[in-house]
């Protein structure tokens, strides 16, 4: 073998464990963010809060803040099909809002559970602009992805991710 051939070989065998370096290093700072997850986050009525014992919420660096956002089942379109999502809000810098979302139920625990899918959901990128009222107000059908609601407590989710992965919730609403 050619002395050119073995460097080659050599800046190949860098390169190969130095990428998998870099790999490892992302994969565990994606681990380290993405702890904070549904269960760390309790309701207190409309808002979000995490136990003491618990990573806090991130702070924005946009100077967004929970506090000022409502997400609020419109209740004279809710049917167990689906129903109007009114999202609120009055930061400077506003979240983007679009499709996505999930449901969850409270069980007899009083813990919330999400919802299971009757499908895998692809959401598009599209996102709503808010008006004047800063508020923008999304029709959510939810048939083909969760089927009709049977009795139960449930509320609306709505991710968002901002420093670090957040869920926002809606009020509760009650099918009998």
């Amino acid at each position: 073998m050619k002395v050119r051939d073995i460097l080659i070989i050599v800046v190949v065998l860098i390169l190969i464990i130095a990428g998998f370096f870099v790999y490892k290093m992302n994969s565990n700072k994606e681990e380290n963010e993405n702890t904070v997850g549904q269960e760390d986050f309790v309701l207190e009525g409309n808002r979000v809060s995490t136990p003491e014992v618990e990573r806090e919420i991130p702070e924005s660096e946009y100077g967004r803040s929970i506090d000022k956002v409502t997400l609020e089942v419109d209740i004279g379109t809710l049917t167990r099909t689906g129903t109007k999502l009114i999202i609120t809000d009055t930061n400077d810098t506003n979240y983007f809002w679009g499709p996505e979302y999930k449901l969850q139920l409270k069980n007899a625990e009083d813990k919330w559970e999400d919802v299971p899918l009757l499908r895998t959901i692809n959401f598009d990128s599209e996102r709503y602009q808010l008006d004047e009222n800063h508020q923008t107000v999304e029709e959510i059908n939810w048939t083909e992805d969760y089927g009709e609601l049977g009795a139960g407590t449930y509320r609306i989710v709505k991710p968002q991710n901002d420093n670090g992965y957040l869920e926002l919730y809606s009020n509760e609403f009650i099918f009998e």
